[in-house]
């Protein structure tokens, strides 16, 4: 086509440049020109020059329409690029495909004594083993499929469709986290310590379920309303299937009032509250329904009575009204961060026919400090420069923060008055405090250290106190 179009131009400015030659190589008149002639001369030459600008406009459409088909035809190429993790999308960024995912690797280390009966074994573990695979199709539908292989086993953390028309009322509908938890709806990735605090024992984790969520007012508000299965204490719903027709129902609202003042100090708080309320009843004796509650090594310190073979008179179940409330909140300024949390859970337990409503309680402060300088923020620490050994004495060093936590969890004196736990074997308290520092060498790779003391009430013989259990945690975690 360009050739066609050189050609046609070649041929007219050929003609022109005939036109003017004979006009100018003819022999002098030998008389002069009349005023028609001369006028027929000049129509001739303006007819010409006509001609060869319409030539030269229809060039200029022909080639217009080349660079259009050019760039239509762009239009039809994926991008395909890495951006914490790979992915490949349309040009007008209406679909999106991305694979990434993440590994724990911990190790655990018991520093006053080993008790196998307990699960108490310095050991190292996969905590985590993820691939997360997230996607938009048809611009406005999101999804995530996240499965965990640690363990040994495969287990669907995530799956989820998220319908995204206007960011202050979507529509999402799976398996996620449920919305109550501060620190269990943060990152596992972004986690000041190891292991979350004990508010995350009383909370639910992952669940199935609808919910109706949204940010509106430019991000300062975020809220969420669901309805979803309904796992005990803790607990997710592993097995995707739900044991009872009751459901419960999620309500969180937290605000973020100051995120756009000018005062940096206070952009970065953030106050909400959060709570649950439906019905928890047993199946069987064999799948009572109840949560037991675990340390920082997580180890279960905690759990109802039972009896083996279960029987109505020896084993505890869960049957009646459950509800949960916590507020929450953190505040991050600069290189430091603050969280705090504060959860309760009041359950109906039966044992032989006897009802009763026990509480637990749990709450937690936890405060971090990035000493090379870095913004301290609730999703995560970005360092101003990677690690690298040969340039370490000019800067960089990555990220490093301290972190510190006391955190403690308290179920109803009731319990063991009632029988609906042996106080032999059930520490009913928790009290927990512990260090730590992260370091960051790059926004891929973090390696943590922590200490963690747990000071029991029951749990031992004759009604003593279980011993305390110091530990240190170590993670190599990575993130592609």
């Amino acid at each position: 086509m360009r050739t066609r179009l050189f050609v046609r131009v070649a041929v007219g400015a050929t003609a022109l440049a005939g036109v003017a030659t004979a006009t100018l190589a003819a022999d002098p008149p030998t008389k002069p020109l009349t005023q028609e002639e001369y006028d027929r001369k000049i129509q001739e030459l303006e007819n010409s020059i006509q001609e060869l600008k319409n030539q030269t406009k229809e060039l200029s459409k022909d080639t217009r329409q080349l660079q259009v088909a050019g760039e239509e035809q762009a239009k039809l190429k994926p991008i395909a690029g890495w951006d914490n993790g790979f992915f490949i999308q349309s040009p007008n960024g209406e679909n999106r495909i991305s694979v990434g995912g993440y590994v724990h690797f911990d190790g655990r280390y018991f520093t006053n004594s080993e008790d196998k009966t307990n699960g108490a074994v310095s050991e190292f573990l996969f905590r985590r083993a993820r691939i997360d695979l997230r996607g938009k199709f048809l611009k406005y539908f999101e999804f995530r499929f996240l499965p965990d292989f640690a363990g040994g086993q495969v287990v669907i953390q995530d799956a989820y469709l998220n319908v995204n028309y206007v960011p202050w009322a979507r529509l999402q509908a799976g398996k996620y986290k449920a919305p109550v938890g501060l620190e269990r709806l943060q990152s596992a990735n972004a986690i000041m310590f190891i292991e979350r605090g004990q508010p995350t024992n009383i909370v639910p984790n992952r669940d199935l379920g609808f919910m109706l969520w949204g940010q509106p007012f430019y991000g300062m508000l975020e809220y969420e309303l669901g309805i979803f299965n309904g796992p005990p204490d803790g607990a997710s719903e592993n097995t995707d299937v739900d044991f009872n027709s009751d459901k419960d129902f999620n309500g969180r609202v937290f605000a973020l009032p100051l995120k756009d003042t000018p005062n940096e100090f206070l952009r970065g708080f953030g106050i909400g509250v959060a709570g649950t309320y439906g019905r928890h009843t047993s199946p069987s004796l064999s799948n009572t329904q109840l949560p037991s509650y675990k340390t920082a090594a997580q180890l279960t310190y905690f759990s109802y009575i039972t009896n083996s073979p279960a029987t109505a008179a020896g084993t505890a179940v869960a049957n009646g009204p459950a509800w949960r409330i916590t507020p929450q909140g953190y505040w991050y300024w600069g290189p430091a961060g603050f969280l705090w949390e504060w959860a309760q859970s009041n359950t109906d337990v039966s044992l032989g026919g006897v009802t009763h409503s026990i509480q637990a309680t749990a709450w937690q402060t936890a405060f971090s400090f990035v000493v090379t300088g870095e913004a301290n923020t609730y999703s995560k620490i970005i360092p101003k420069r990677n690690f690298d050994p040969w340039t370490f004495f000019d800067g960089a060093w990555g990220a490093v923060e301290l972190v510190g936590r006391y955190t403690q969890l308290s179920v109803d004196k009731d319990v063991y008055t009632f029988g609906l736990a042996d106080p032999n074997k059930a520490a009913r308290q928790d009290k927990e405090w512990g260090i730590g520092v992260n370091w960051y060498l790059n926004q891929m790779i973090r390696l943590m250290l922590d200490f963690n003391q747990s000071r029991f009430t029951g749990g031992a013989k004759n009604g003593g106190n279980r011993p305390n259990e110091d530990v240190i945690m170590s993670r190599v975690q990575w993130v592609f």
